[in-house]
């Protein structure tokens, strides 16, 4: 059997900004001491296409334990993310009434920011051994 690793394509981060919304009791995801990871599938030579992403069915459903086994450790250590802090994903990372924006939310206080993961999946075929 083939296995499916995540190769990561693209990464944009920027420090969380403090608007009318960070201080909006209702909105809990905008919370300024917690910074958040999110992922969206690139489909080549077509780039990020919400469509896409909608009918394979990963705009509701990604695959977090691949991100949390394969790219979360790489992450973490590229963006200074605190090895201790919790890290826990959340369908309603982005915006608490709908789930299309899931992602890791980063629960260090010292990690104030928004990261934008763009990945695209790669099949690495299985060799076969030569029996001699």
């Amino acid at each position: 059997m083939n296995e499916i690793k995540v190769a990561v394509t693209e990464i944009t981060a920027r420090e969380f900004e403090y608007t009318w919304a960070t201080k909006d009791r209702r909105r809990g995801t905008m919370n300024p001491d917690r910074g958040k990871i999110y992922f969206f599938r690139d489909f080549g030579k077509d780039g990020y296409n919400p469509l896409l992403d909608i009918f394979t069915g990963e705009r509701y459903n990604k695959p977090y334990k691949l991100f949390r086994k394969q790219v979360l450790p790489w992450l973490v250590e590229l963006l200074g993310i605190d090895p201790e802090a919790k890290i826990s994903w959340s369908k309603n990372a982005g915006c608490t009434m709908c789930p299309c924006s899931s992602g890791f939310i980063v629960h260090d206080p010292n990690f104030r920011k928004d990261v934008w993961v763009d990945y695209m999946y790669v099949e690495i075929p299985e060799i076969e051994e030569e029996v001699a």
